[in-house]
């Protein structure tokens, strides 16, 4: 099921038979949350991402380069696309915005006919609206599989049935999460909170009709304003390396979307039996955690890839292991933090270089003559050289315990 209206979808309604596509195709995905309506004096400023603007009077803007400034303007506000009332009559200009809407992948359309303005709100806004309370449906239904009671199990099924999912297959759950959304918003210029509210429900949109396109099948819900849970079915013969390449692509699609946006996903164990994807939910949102709080350079962190930490995660006493970590880099971990220091992550970077000196250098950006200086202040702290063997496993095996335990405090 699509989990939003699209562009393209504008093209099937019957009050917009006569609607013509200038430019901008590969943008008919873009999703649609509203008409938008624009005379000479509008402003874009009021737009949160997803309007379509139907452009009264383009005549106005032809010269001096006015349509192609709102063309670009458009794009960068990530709306759904510009269908324009009444078009250039010059057929050069039109060419040169068709051109920089295939530049821009965003959709440019001409209508023509004789169509009064409130016509087309009504007309799109019903197909808006009757698509929101199938989604509003699809939503209770997904959360009663991943958080309800399970008191109705069949009319759960029978619903699901009739959405077109089958929930008798093995199922996998995925947790996204924009880790910087917050600063996109405020750097997009949505700093009050009504508009940045409304952003992010133009940003799970995105996301999972986003999700439906790559991931075949997918039922997908929001999970507070920078967060999606993807509930994933999976073929009997299903292939491991083409789903997770599927949810990256995913992720690659959204961040496309909005410039500078950074995606994470973290995706849980199988689950036979669809009614027990708990577990593999909560797998799902320790190895997204982990993938977070580490940095781990990857889009896509699986639990099972998890090692060591997937083991921490079940130890009943978190305290005894941060005495251990204290044991063993209290002295460091007091320095940097009276001196704003580095040494821990020195150590870290030293032993995630396999002991190289000068690529440890490298990635920390520093001298080697000041990895000598950070060195020899360490082995006067704890009294062990890092380089010795059994100092290493100790010293390492610490580092991510620590790591391990701040993940646990971000929960």
């Amino acid at each position: 099921m699509r989990m939003a209206i699209q562009t393209s979808d504008l093209l099937q309604l019957p009050l917009l038979k006569n609607m013509k596509l200038l430019g901008g195709k590969k943008g008919l995905s873009r999703v649609v949350t509203w008409p938008y309506i624009g005379g000479e004096d509008f402003s874009l400023e009021w737009t949160r991402g997803g309007e379509m603007l139907f452009l009264m009077n383009a005549g106005g803007r032809e010269e001096s380069g006015g349509l192609r400034k709102l063309l670009a303007d458009c794009a960068s506000r990530n709306l759904a696309g510009l269908i324009l009332l009444h078009p250039p009559d010059s057929s050069s200009a039109k060419t040169e915005l068709a051109q920089l809407a295939d530049e821009l992948d965003f959709p440019l359309l001409e209508l023509s006919g004789n169509i009064k303005p409130t016509e087309i709100m009504r007309e799109i806004g019903d197909v808006i609206v009757k698509q929101q309370n199938e989604r509003r449906h699809l939503y209770d239904m997904i959360y009663e599989i991943l958080y309800g009671a399970h008191a109705n199990v069949a009319a759960v099924e029978r619903q699901a049935a009739f959405f077109g999912y089958d929930l008798s297959s093995a199922h996998q759950v995925c947790v996204i999460r924009a880790i910087n959304f917050e600063h996109i918003a405020l750097s997009s210029g949505y700093v009050e909170d009504d508009a940045r509210a409304e952003f992010k429900s133009y940003f799970n949109q995105v996301a999972l009709n986003a999700a439906a396109q790559y991931i075949q099948n997918v039922m997908a819900i929001p999970k507070g304003g920078n967060e999606a849970v993807l509930l994933i079915p999976l073929k009997q013969n299903h292939d491991e390396k083409m789903r997770m390449k599927q949810v990256e692509n995913f992720c690659e699609h959204i961040m496309n979307m909005f410039i500078g946006l950074k995606v994470k996903a973290g995706i849980g164990g199988v689950s036979e039996v669809v009614w027990e994807c708990r577990k593999s939910l909560k797998e799902a949102e320790q190895a997204l955690q982990i993938a977070v709080n580490t940095e781990n350079a990857r889009i896509v962190t699986k639990f099972e890839d998890l090692g060591m930490f997937r083991v921490l995660y079940k130890f009943p006493d978190i305290s005894v292991l941060d005495e251990y970590v204290q044991s063993q880099l209290g002295p460091l971990l007091q320095y940097d933090h009276v001196n704003n220091g580095e040494l821990v992550k020195t150590l870290q970077t030293y032993y995630e270089c396999k002991l190289n000196l000068n690529q440890t250098a490298k990635e920390l950006f520093i001298h080697r003559n000041s990895l000598m200086y950070r060195f020899k202040k360490i082995e006067e702290l704890i009294g062990k050289k890092p380089d010795d063997t059994a100092a290493y496993q100790s010293l390492f095996f610490s580092i991510l315990l620590y790591r391990f335990i701040n993940v646990q405090g971000e929960r």
